[in-house]
């Protein structure tokens, strides 16, 4: 219990400082809002603008952009989710390499306290500190969307895509933890998780852009929670939930078993 305290507030402060960068983000992003929504009266018009390519990737055929929610989804969401990624991913990352990076690791493995206990303290307090930036983001963002909304929107789809964005964040944090298990420099930790994200995004555009690839989608969890499921369909996929458990469940078994056995740098 101590180790998770001290961890929350280790990382409190670096938390605070990525939710109000995606805070203020997501304000100069809405207020462009109310000027889209007006050229989006004229469907056609509004999807000129864009190659069909980009249109099929953000989902902008199914999404109407009259209604702030789709409008949030189809512009701020993909901020959200790769920033919201990277936080939760440096976060993970960050856990266990610091204490080798520090040479801090013999101190703490000198206490009282056994190799699964600190991954269990780490571990939980990463996901306390994901849930709570994603749940004051979600209030923040139910509060702007109020604001800038010029009809009502769904509140079940906005649950749903809030749902969505804590599932991936988690998911990168399981990555980064998972990073953290095999590495002892914090720049080669950030590099790796850093480098995952955008490789998973990029892999997430592929089924898109090509239909004989349509398998891809299966390997990222930037499509397991993609707006069209989340925003209009309402629903998770039962195939991307299972996928998002198992991948977990590997990430974070892998670095149980690699960590308990591993000659710690110190």
């Amino acid at each position: 219990m101590t180790l998770f305290v001290q961890e929350l507030k280790q990382n409190y402060f670096s938390t605070l400082i990525w939710l109000v960068l995606l805070i203020v983000c997501n304000i100069l992003l809405l207020t462009s809002f109310q000027a889209t929504a007006e050229l989006a009266q004229s469907t056609e018009a509004f999807l000129a603008q864009y190659p069909q390519e980009f249109i099929q990737a953000l989902h902008l055929d199914v999404l109407e952009m009259t209604d702030v929610l789709h409008f949030y989804a189809s512009r701020a969401q993909l901020l959200t989710a790769i920033l919201g990624s990277a936080f939760a991913g440096i976060l993970g990352a960050t856990m266990l390499t610091k204490e080798e990076s520090e040479q801090t690791s013999e101190f703490l493995l000198a206490k009282p306290i056994s190799r699964g206990n600190i991954l269990m303290g780490k571990f939980a307090s990463v996901v306390v500190l994901v849930t709570l930036f994603n749940g004051i983001f979600a209030l923040s963002n139910f509060i702007l969307l109020r604001l800038f909304q010029l009809t009502d929107f769904r509140m079940d789809s906005f649950l749903w895509l809030t749902l969505g964005t804590w599932l991936l964040h988690l998911f990168f944090a399981c990555i980064g933890f998972f990073i953290s298990g095999f590495t002892i420099s914090i720049k080669t930790s950030l590099s790796l998780v850093l480098g995952s994200i955008l490789v998973l995004y990029v892999i997430s555009l592929i089924p898109a852009l090509q239909e004989k690839l349509a398998f891809f989608r299966f390997l990222t969890p930037f499509r397991y929670f993609n707006t069209k499921d989340l925003v209009v369909e309402r629903k998770i996929q039962g195939v991307y939930l299972l996928l998002f458990l198992m991948g977990c469940t590997l990430f974070l078994g892998i670095t149980w078993y690699h960590y308990r056995h591993k000659d710690i740098n110190s």
